[in-house]
């Protein structure tokens, strides 16, 4: 199991480098700016090179409705239905997760959480691609 575990870790710090996330504006929808470097997955939606505003949905129904817009906010890339994932320790920064993927293939973004929260966004993994 040990063997495994240190090249998961360098793998994923690695492709820390992909996303640059920032934090903006309110907390309660949890805006953030993303930068993608390279092609990335999110569920079943692939985000080309650009800047990308992700926001929760104000919604009664749901915490876990997130919109991903273009890098102004002005048209609807996807939205996504996320569930809860949890941290034991809460940061100052933003923090995303990736699975692990095929040499080939693009980042995939397993979580993220916003800034000071202890609860993020869980996203299913991508659908194989050929």
């Amino acid at each position: 199991m040990r063997h495994f575990l240190v090249p998961a870790l360098a793998c994923l710090g690695i492709l820390g480098s992909v996303i640059a996330p920032s934090a903006r504006a309110s907390e309660w929808d949890q805006r953030m700016v993303l930068t993608v470097n390279a092609p990335v997955q999110i569920a079943d939606t692939l985000l080309e090179p650009g800047q990308y505003v992700a926001k929760l949905v104000d919604s009664p129904a749901s915490r876990h409705i997130v919109q991903i817009f273009n890098g102004d906010g002005t048209r609807l890339v996807t939205t996504i239905l996320a569930t809860a994932d949890y941290r034991l320790e809460a940061t100052g920064q933003p923090k995303i997760e990736y699975y692990e993927t095929s040499a080939g293939q693009p980042s995939a973004i397993r979580s993220w959480f916003y800034p000071g929260e202890l609860t993020g966004e869980h996203f299913s993994a991508p659908s194989a691609r050929p």
